[in-house]
Order: structure tokens, then sequence, then C-alpha cells
């Protein structure tokens, strides 16, 4: 498959999946009980490190795509988007702390780590809204 059909299914993939993220937004947790409640703020974080995922690998197929620059991790991926400009200092951050907290999730599971992501969530959905804003306009 070419790099863009690749971008083109990626695209939609990861547009399906902010959409079903941003849907967390509207749960209100308190009206659950403890243990619904953690059921559902764990398979919330769960799209939020899926769409991190589809994030970073979709912008590594636009650069080779666009630029023919192959890069491999998720924070060069989204430092090499940067210098190509097509995204700004502020952003690049804000997706650098998506990857941080991602990480975080996946490799060392403590409950207070775990909370303050959820609390880092509706940041991390903007975040993820903004490179979709700017990807689909590729």
């Amino acid at each position: 498959m070419e790099l863009e059909e690749r971008y083109r299914i990626g695209l939609t993939t990861f547009e399906k999946a902010v959409n079903g993220l941003e849907l967390g937004l509207t749960i209100d947790f308190s009206q659950y009980s403890f243990v619904d409640a953690d059921y559902l703020r764990n398979g919330w974080i769960k799209k939020f490190e899926f769409c991190t995922e589809l994030a970073w690998k979709l912008v590594k197929v636009l650069l080779e795509w666009k630029n023919g620059q192959v890069v491999n991790s998720p924070k060069s991926v989204y430092r090499a988007f940067n210098i190509n400009q097509y995204i700004g200092e502020s952003l690049t951050i804000s997706l650098l702390d998506t990857i941080n907290d991602r990480n975080q999730l996946s490799h060392i599971y403590k409950e207070d780590v775990f909370g303050q992501i959820l609390e880092n969530m509706p940041t991390h959905i903007h975040t993820l809204g903004s490179l979709l804003k700017i990807l689909k306009q590729q």
C-alpha cells in the first residue's frame, strides 16, 4: 500500500478514535458505582493510549510521504513535524506531553499517576483534536 493511501486510511481511523475519546468528557463518573466508574475510567484511558499511538504513527507516515523523512520514535516524529513547520512549538510540547503520559501508563501503574493523567485528559483531548485538524489539511 502506498504512503498516501496509508495516510488516508490512518486519518479516518484516527478521527474516529479522537471522536470516541471526546465522548469520555461527557461521562459523569459520580453517577456510577465505584467499580463501574473505575472500569469506565480504565476504558477511557485505554482509548487515550490508542489515540496517542495512532497519532504519532500517522504523523510518521505523513513525514515519510510528504518529506521523504523516516523517523521511528514518537518524540522524534513530533520534533521532526515541528522542524518541518507543520506545527508550532506549543503544540509540539503538548504532543510530547501526551507521549509522556502514555509512557507512564504503559510502563508503571501507580494510582496517583493514573489520577493525574485523568485530570490531564481534557488537555490531551484538545491537543489530539488540534493535531487532527492539521492532519486533515494535508
